[in-house]
């Protein structure tokens, strides 16, 4: 994320430089090496401070173990409704057997 965000910051500090009408080719290659230094450096103080990576990890592990509990709910829901068809079809054809077999024995 951080490397994102220096890179966008030097993208734009270039374009202005670029669109100003700084044309020497070393001026918005200077511009992006220093900005992009400077970004880095500036970003990674303030995340040791705010400790933005720590929490966007326990973020990205609360999504990933409630995607995980959802995932097992709708499987062990999945297998219930499978287990109620097929214990509702089986039940169905041994009445259906049944009713055949009284019928067979009256007529």
């Amino acid at each position: 994320m951080k490397v994102g965000i220096a890179t966008g910051a030097s993208i734009v500090v270039a374009s202005a430089l670029v669109g100003a009408g700084v044309t020497l080719a070393i001026g918005p290659i200077l511009a992006v090496v220093i900005v992009g230094v400077v970004a880095a450096m500036a970003l990674s103080v303030i995340d040791e401070q705010y400790g933005i990576t720590e929490r966007v990890i326990a973020g990205l592990a609360e999504i990933s173990e409630a995607a995980q509990s959802y995932t097992e709910r709708v499987k062990d829901n999945l297998h219930d409704k499978t287990n109620d068809v097929i214990t509702s079809i089986i039940d169905y054809v041994i009445e259906a057997s049944q009713r055949a077999a009284v019928d067979f024995t009256r007529h």
